[in-house]
């Protein structure tokens, strides 16, 4: 079968090792957190490839890691050619390469047939990698036994754990999983890219491009649309700041299944002067500098990377306390409210927390680097792991 590669570059550095990231496709945390370790990441040491179900406006990602040394690969969906399909192309991906490791950013069922895959190649190194708190909200997926037997395919797929934080560890892991037995990477970001604020030609070309007049109120909500985020209550909140007469514009920021669904409803409510779908972006960074307040109603969350490069900006967030607190760097941006409190609640607080943006940069980064909350510092500690699990 062709593989369908993007400029493929390989190292000719023989101590340089080989890792295969396997996710379900571009955009959200997930991803990010591999964009940073790979820009951060020594390429002598380590390359990095990236195989994925949809790479979808992923063009700078795919790019940075090209540029590392590294190859992307997008692999066909089960649900629209096959298991076999994926089977053959994944087989003929792990074939063509000499990994040293696999780093599986999926768990659960799906997860052992990937680790089938990495040991029919004779790759014996399988992490696996835990980025949630939760499942989504079927009956199916949150039915215990389901659960316990989703723990029992990760723990038999994998060789290696890793988490995005001890929360999500727990999860995916089981809470009898020892703490020791899996080690936390943090979802470190790239400090110059956030920290600081949009100069005023910066300010005004944002404003002018999305239609919001000076002065306005700027609220964020970076998430998929999907159920786990939430989405529809985020629309009563609106209403509830509508009725408050405050003038502001609600910035919605990801794609997803359940887009046109909110769409469709702020049709409904008359809210369309005061929302903007802005879709998948590449410039989060500037989006949450020009935000007064982020959002995130998710029912569950792993260790959402949003939260922590907010924070980095100076941002106040108000969140969903189902949001792990390890999100919090100390630094008094975050309020986490009940996720079944009202709407009007959620919008009182949002109101609140206008104006209290920190422009303290220096306090920030010092919280960031003793932390250890910098790409730098994830970087660092995954290429420590890598070099454990394959040279010890």
């Amino acid at each position: 079968m062709q593989l369908r590669v993007k400029k493929i570059r390989k190292s000719d550095k023989l101590k340089t090792l080989k890792v295969l990231h396997i996710i379900s496709g571009f955009g959200g945390g997930i991803s990010s957190l591999i964009w940073n370790l790979v820009r951060n990441t020594d390429s002598t040491k380590i390359i990095n490839d990236v195989i994925a179900f949809s790479l979808e406006d992923g063009d700078e990602f795919i790019i940075d890691i090209q540029n590392k040394g590294g190859n992307v690969y997008e692999m066909p969906r089960p649900r629209k050619k096959g298991y076999n399909s994926m089977k053959v192309y994944i087989l003929d991906v792990l074939m063509k390469n000499s990994y040293d490791a696999i780093h599986c950013h999926i768990d659960g069922w799906r997860s052992l047939l990937f680790s089938k895959y990495a040991k029919k190649a004779g790759i014996n190194r399988f992490i696996i990698h835990a980025h949630r708190t939760s499942n989504d909200r079927g009956l199916i997926s949150n039915n215990p036994l389901f659960i316990k037997f989703n723990r029992y395919c990760t723990r038999r797929a994998a060789t290696h754990l890793a988490a995005c934080g001890k929360m999500a560890g727990d999860f995916v892991f089981g809470k009898n999983t020892n703490k020791h037995d899996f080690i936390i990477i943090p979802n470190g970001v790239m400090l110059d890219k956030f920290i600081g604020s949009l100069s005023t030609e910066e300010r005004n070309m944002y404003l002018g491009s999305l239609d919001i007049p000076n002065n306005t109120v700027i609220i964020g909500q970076i998430a998929r649309f999907n159920i786990q985020k939430n989405h529809k209550f985020a629309i009563d909140i609106i209403r509830e700041i509508k009725k408050s007469g405050v003038d502001f514009v609600w910035m919605f920021i990801g794609v997803g299944e359940l887009e046109t669904d909110i769409k469709e409803k702020v049709m409904k409510y008359g809210l369309n002067n005061y929302v903007r779908f802005l879709g998948r972006r590449s410039d989060v960074n500037n989006l949450l500098k020009l935000m007064d307040v982020m959002v995130l109603t998710s029912y569950s969350e792993g260790l959402p990377t949003v939260v922590i490069e907010a924070q980095a900006t100076g941002t106040p967030s108000i969140l969903s306390d189902t949001i792990t607190r390890e999100t919090d760097m100390g630094l008094g941006l975050l309020e986490f409210i009940p996720i079944g409190e009202t709407a009007d609640t959620w919008a009182k607080a949002i109101i609140d927390n206008v104006g209290h943006k920190s422009t303290d940069y220096h306090h920030i980064k010092k919280n960031f680097v003793e932390k250890s909350y910098t790409a730098a510092d994830a970087s660092i500690k995954y290429e420590n792991f890598i070099y454990d699990i394959v040279c010890n």
